[in-house]
């Protein structure tokens, strides 16, 4: 296959978006206020959104706890934050995105299990399903971003395609900024616990292996994000973002390679661990290319001019609660008059029109320092409670079918030697 073209099945639209438009004669909500139209007919998003980039194990659950006590609406994972008891009291792009997310979350859960089962067996994963989640993972995805339902995604899978996501933000939202924040934690400390803790993480089996070096070249020539500080332009080269699946495919498909199954292009912990066989050297291996991984990941989002928030929740000193959170990024962020002062008075932040037109269409959208009013947080509804806006809003099918490849996913493998 073509480079060109494989690049294209994965990174391309190789689908139909006409079937992601939404009715916009919403009784709940003046779709005026969040959406235009450009010059080709197409909806532009006027609110901004924020997206989580942190890799999982970073206190993910703390931001978006952070997120939905500034009243915005929020996904991250099982859960959603956002008022009401039924899909009547939910904007049609509410609904739409909660959808989108846990379609998105099934795709991403059965490649996971499809992926863990076909390392062990190599018989039950062929190519055909590997590409069918991962274009559904995409498609729901940016259906997401583009119904403009959410204010903020955290955690996988969003962050296994994060490019992506900044892109389809971009693209949606076109005179607003994406609003990057992340959490930080020790590199070293993450490598060592992300593969015990989340043994069943997808991984890009090329990273891992003997093709590290051709792969990190790859992902140089055609996986990098471009939007950075423009004082680090020259540093781009020594970042990469090891945990991007659409990346990994890519390069699986390119040169002929030609994979047959799940195994020729992913991995995980659980295997990698597995052929280590208790071999101290082998398993220092896996952490020292987990460190790698994490390390450059988190460094190249730290210089990333879209980046507005970041804090380090694992701090000797951090005793931050969620609330403490979300005040630092109401004063960080979406105080306007906060946000000009620091585009004024630092010279290294580079500071575009869209920043200034982002921070305040934020202010206007009213979120509220919950630290000073007697607001509540937005309620949390967690798929695997079974609450009563998830089942009014989802098919009964797809809730069954995230619980169930979730079951799936912590099924132990008969043989398999543990940690």
């Amino acid at each position: 296959m073509a480079f060109a073209a494989c690049l294209f099945l994965v990174h391309g639209q190789d689908w139909n978006d006409n079937n992601n438009k939404s009715n916009n004669n919403d009784g709940n909500r003046n779709y005026s206020n969040i959406q235009e139209k450009d010059e080709k007919g197409g909806v532009v998003l006027n609110e901004p959104m924020i997206f989580g980039v942190s890799q999982g194990t970073t206190a993910t659950h703390a931001l978006y706890e952070a997120t939905c006590n500034l009243n915005m609406t929020t996904a991250h994972y099982f859960l959603v934050c956002m008022e009401g008891n039924s899909r009547e009291d939910l904007t049609v792009a509410q609904n739409e995105a909660v959808k989108f997310h846990f379609e998105a979350l099934d795709a991403y859960i059965d490649l996971k299990v499809c992926v863990r089962d076909d390392l062990f067996d190599a018989s039950t994963c062929p190519i055909n399903r590997v590409m069918q989640d991962m274009r559904s993972m995409r498609v729901a995805m940016d259906g997401l971003v583009k119904s403009g339902g959410v204010n903020a995604v955290h955690d996988s899978p969003y962050t296994l395609m994060s490019s992506r996501i900044i892109r389809a933000i971009e693209r949606s939202r076109p005179f607003v900024e994406p609003i990057l924040v992340l959490s930080e934690r020790d590199p070293l400390v993450w490598a060592q616990k992300r593969g015990i803790d989340h043994a069943s993480a997808i991984l890009c089996r090329f990273f891992f292996g003997p093709e590290m070096d051709e792969y990190l070249h790859f992902m140089s020539l055609h996986c990098t994000p471009k939007n950075y500080s423009n004082n680090n332009k020259h540093h781009l080269h020594n970042y990469f973002d090891a945990f991007d699946l659409n990346c990994c495919v890519s390069f699986a498909l390119h040169s002929n390679r030609s994979p047959k199954r799940a195994r020729d292009i992913f991995t995980n912990y659980e295997l990698l661990y597995h052929q280590a066989q208790g071999d101290v050297h082998k398993e220092n291996q896996i952490i020292e290319r987990n460190l790698i991984a994490f390390e450059n990941y988190q460094s190249m989002y730290k210089q990333h001019n879209y980046l507005y928030y970041h804090v380090d929740l694992f701090a000797a000193d951090s005793k931050m609660s969620t609330r403490d959170i979300a005040h630092d990024i109401y004063q960080d962020v979406i105080h306007s008059t906060n946000v000009t002062k620091k585009l004024d008075s630092q010279d290294s932040w580079i500071a575009p029109l869209n920043k200034k037109s982002t921070v305040d269409a934020l202010h206007k959208m009213g979120f509220v320092d919950l630290t000073t009013t007697k607001s509540k947080s937005l309620p949390s509804n967690n798929i695997y409670n079974d609450p009563p806006l998830l089942k009014s809003v989802l098919s009964e099918y797809v809730i069954n079918s995230v619980i169930d490849n979730y079951h799936s996913s912590l099924k132990p493998i008969e043989g398999l030697n543990k940690k």
